[in-house]
């Protein structure tokens, strides 16, 4: 079977497997992302009623991000269903799609296969802690962008284009990777140009690139309702409640990967990395046109990404990091022991970023019995006169994402900037409660939840019942 077939065989098969078993695993941020589209596909309005209690601009539109991948999830929704199922499979195919997309890029500059391996293995070490957020389908829009680009027609220029708006108007983080990506792909079109044909060249792409501006606005512009002024203002309002300031970032940074367990989990990856980026800088003269190119282009997305967004290093970041920790690894002059013994620090350092969801995994003790469930949520739904208070573990098991009218999301209680309760202290005589008791980590007064016990020793921060819940009324 030829390297292109395996290419599009092997992810589609990776992701299936795992859709089967339920991945990714519940996050926190499942209700804010799903919330808006499973209302779209109920009554038609553009807004999450699950976080009605986190701040005003709730009740009036979900601008708090891009909307595109709201719209495109409910239309998933009003054609396959709501359920957890139904947003299992849409997560599956977004991932099967950046996996079959950015091997079809790698192998189409001959990129070793292995490259086109690991990038899924890194997609999945990095969506494994994003749950329903709209990372998947941003960068599938990406990633199918990118691969139209690197055929060089108007047609494919026009989609490309679009896709990138797309991925834009999804996640706006896409940026920092579709700048440098993109510009390595339109020159190598240009430098396949004779040099007296070149202006006219630059001048019928760019009428492709402003076409597709024009068409992605005017999709922008449907899916908010003509409201961009409002768009912009709540969107803004949630970015600065998030934004870390450019005179910070070093120093937060180093304190992201180094602080607690994290020096393990995260510092690892990044050591090694700066240690590849050293040799890759010194060795320079060395390195093949490509890898060079590649690696120069996946170093500025880095930059680009810390600059726009620092706060999550499980995110974008991660992936590119290991993609470009793989490129180096496999590509630099490295002598054969030495080789040998960078792949075995960096097998154990990705290993490290997901011993947490190892040691679960391994401790955790077997689910509840599903009828148990079932009886919650009978005793939910006999609730009128009070709101039903849930979190990401609750919307799944118990109601499987079909909620009541009375339900707000226990994550997002706030009031804003705040987002979860951290004590029991802090809930009013007219809300019930369904949580996991795994919250009793994060919030004081609740019964505290059994903890994995491994390797003799306690994990104070890994549930070993993650899916035990809690009714206080």
């Amino acid at each position: 079977m030829s390297t292109k077939m395996w290419v599009i065989i092997f992810p589609i098969l990776f992701w299936a497997i795992l859709f089967y078993f339920g991945f990714p695993p519940p996050n926190i941020d499942d209700l804010f992302f799903t919330g808006t589209a499973i209302q779209l596909v109920k009554d038609g309005r553009f807004f999450n009623p699950l976080l009605s209690n986190w701040t005003p601009f709730a009740k009036e539109a979900f601008f708090f991000q891009p909307p595109f991948h709201s719209c495109v999830l409910a239309l998933w929704l009003y054609v396959f269903g709501i359920s957890t199922k139904s947003i299992l499979a849409f997560q599956a195919v977004c991932y099967s799609v950046i996996s079959v997309f950015s091997g079809l890029l790698l192998n189409h500059f001959q990129f070793k296969r292995v490259l086109i391996y690991c990038s899924t293995i890194f997609l999945f070490g990095w969506m494994i802690n994003r749950g329903f957020r709209q990372d998947g389908l941003g960068f599938a829009f990406l990633a199918v962008g990118l691969w139209f680009l690197i055929k060089d027609t108007y047609l494919r220029y026009f989609a490309g284009f679009s896709f990138l708006g797309g991925a834009l108007l999804t996640a706006p983080l896409t940026i920092a990777y579709a700048l440098p990506l993109c510009l390595i792909l339109l020159y190598k079109n240009m430098s396949l140009m004779k040099k007296k044909t070149k202006f006219h060249y630059l001048q019928k792409r760019f009428g492709c690139f402003i076409l597709a501006v024009f068409f992605v606005l005017i999709l922008f512009s449907l899916s908010v309702d003509f409201r961009v002024s409002k768009f912009l203002d709540i969107f803004f309002w949630h970015a600065s409640t998030r934004k870390v300031q450019v005179t910070q970032m070093g120093s937060f940074f180093i304190y992201l990967i180094t602080h607690g367990k994290d020096l393990f989990i995260l510092g690892q990856g990044y050591i090694l990395l700066g240690v590849l980026l050293f040799t890759f800088f010194f060795k320079i003269n060395k390195i093949e046109e490509k890898v060079k190119i590649l690696g120069m282009g996946l170093l500025v997305g880095l930059i680009l990404h810390i600059f726009f967004y620092l706060d999550v290093l499980y995110g974008a970041l991660f992936f590119f990091a290991w993609l470009t920790n793989a490129l180096f690894l496999i590509y630099l002059p490295f002598s054969k022991k030495i080789k040998r013994w960078l792949v075995i620090y960096a097998v154990f350092a990705f290993l490290s970023t997901q011993s947490t969801m190892i040691v679960s995994w391994v401790g955790k003790v077997p689910d509840p019995d599903p009828k148990i469930f079932q009886t919650i949520k009978a005793q939910a739904l006999e609730i009128k006169d009070k709101k039903l208070v849930i979190d990401e573990i609750v919307g799944r098991y118990v109601f499987d994402f079909r909620f009541p009218e009375n339900t707000v999301n226990w994550n997002f209680l706030g009031p804003a900037p705040r987002h979860w309760p951290t004590s029991i202290s802090q809930k009013t005589s007219d809300s019930v409660w369904i949580i996991a008791k795994a919250k009793s980590l994060v919030c004081d007064g609740l019964p505290n939840v059994s903890l994995v016990h491994l390797f003799g020793r306690t994990f104070g921060s890994i549930a070993a019942e993650p899916k035990e819940i809690l009714f206080i009324k």
